[in-house]
């Protein structure tokens, strides 16, 4: 619930498309981070065309389903800086976490997953640490620009617990 409700949220303060994702690995070589979710997502940010491949759904053409390995849209959310927020249920108030990130431009890589590489304004490692001690769950939302300002204010509104990581 929670993750659906930032990622609304961001869509009502930024006007902008938002995205779900959650990480899936670290590359501490590189200070990145793959992230994206099977859905939702909204394909329809500006440059789509560049970011969007139709494919066929691999994850499931080997099994018995009807439709499986039917044609879908595959996404690369598009590059630039973004905000990553999240919005958690704890003790019976919320607590939502915040921080900036790079969407870097590249190939289609992960198969039938809206998917980036994200690179953190901070240390990738640090910003796990830190998540993990806040103590949440896996799953985000992203929005193109910085939009930190206004959900720390909506965190004092609504008497949220905030943390920003930067």
């Amino acid at each position: 619930m929670g993750a659906g409700l930032i990622t609304y949220i961001l869509k009502l303060i930024s006007g902008r498309n938002v995205n779900f994702i959650e990480p899936f690995h670290i590359e501490s070589d590189f200070g990145t981070f793959a992230g994206g979710h099977a859905g939702p997502n909204d394909h329809n940010d500006p440059g789509w065309q560049d970011n969007v491949v139709i494919a066929r759904d691999v994850r499931f053409a080997k099994t018995s389903y009807k439709y499986a390995g039917a044609p879908f849209a595959w996404y690369r959310i598009s590059p630039g800086l973004k905000t990553m927020a999240q919005l958690v249920e704890c003790d019976g108030g919320y607590k939502l976490v915040a921080t900036l990130v790079e969407s870097l431009p590249g190939e289609h890589i992960l198969a039938t997953y809206s998917h980036t590489i994200f690179r953190p304004v901070v240390p990738v490692e640090r910003l796990f640490e830190e998540i993990i001690k806040i103590g949440t769950t896996q799953h985000f939302a992203v929005v193109d620009g910085d939009w930190l300002a206004q959900l720390r204010d909506l965190a004092a509104m609504m008497d949220f617990k905030y943390y920003e990581i930067i």
